[in-house]
């Protein structure tokens, strides 16, 4: 009798299997035949990042342009501002295309250095043009604040200084002078009735600017150089009409001699 090579079992003759565990009766079962081996190609370091963007395995990623580090140094030789501030965009760009998957991530070093080398020469060209704006209002606020200059200076070194306020009125002054013009000859009382009349209408009349000039009163006192009492008179009386009005009483110029008197 035989026996089957796998359990042991008694097998009948003529039987080409055992009935027990299945197995040939002659001997080991028969091994499926052999699968053909499965290559599969590893992923290679940067073929895969997160992202919209997936490329295939085995497939290397590119590198951005080194276009922005390259303006980065530029930009702190020549053109300053003009160079710093693309090479921040173009860095930025980069780096969001890297982060994307569609550049190699070796270069975010590259990128990083061209982003903060374009951002510090900005940042430094933009500190300085704040100082220039601040150096130049400060200068033109100087320039309109400073005294200006008058433009109707007289040549002449001698000025009549006047007070702030004249102590007597307008009506005190024209009776001084009143009494002083008394004694001089009838073409001065002329003229002084016509320089009284004048003035008593210009001190009511407001306004603002120089106080023009009444009419005779510059002959009256070309004729009165001499009185220098009845002078200074008719100039107080002139300013105090520019006083009443708002305006400006013009300058007199104090007659550095007598004139020579006229022969009889």
């Amino acid at each position: 009798m035989a026996f089957c090579p796998n359990c042991g079992s008694p097998v009948q003759p003529g039987t080409t299997s055992c009935v027990k565990c299945g197995g040939p009766a002659g001997g080991a079962a028969p091994q499926p035949p052999p699968q053909a081996p499965v290559y599969v190609t590893a992923p290679s370091p940067n073929s895969f990042q997160p992202g919209p963007y997936q490329p295939g395995f085995g497939a290397p990623l590119p590198d951005p342009s080194p276009m922005a580090l390259i303006m980065a140094a530029g930009s702190w030789v020549i053109c300053g501002p003009i160079l710093s501030v693309p090479a921040v965009i173009k860095a930025r760009s980069d780096m969001a295309g890297i982060r994307e998957g569609r550049y190699n991530p070796n270069s975010m070093s590259m990128c990083q250095i061209a982003f903060w080398v374009g951002a510090i020469n900005a940042g430094l060209y933009l500190l300085l043009f704040v100082f220039l704006a601040i150096l130049f209002a400060f200068g033109f606020f100087v320039a309109a604040t400073a005294p200006g200059h008058r433009s109707h200076v007289s040549t002449s070194p001698v000025r009549v200084t006047t007070s702030t306020a004249s102590a007597r009125d307008f009506e005190a002054i024209e009776r001084d002078v009143e009494r002083q013009m008394a004694s001089r000859p009838e073409t001065d009382r002329k003229l002084w009735r016509q320089v009284r009349d004048e003035l008593r209408l210009m001190r009511k009349q407001k306004g603002a600017g120089p106080l023009p000039e009444a009419r005779g009163l510059s002959e009256l006192l070309r004729s009165s150089g001499t009185d220098g009492k009845l002078w200074a008179a008719l100039t107080e009386l002139e300013r105090k009409a520019a006083e009443d009005s708002g305006r400006d009483a013009p300058s007199r110029v104090v007659p550095a001699e007598a004139p020579p008197e006229d022969p009889k």
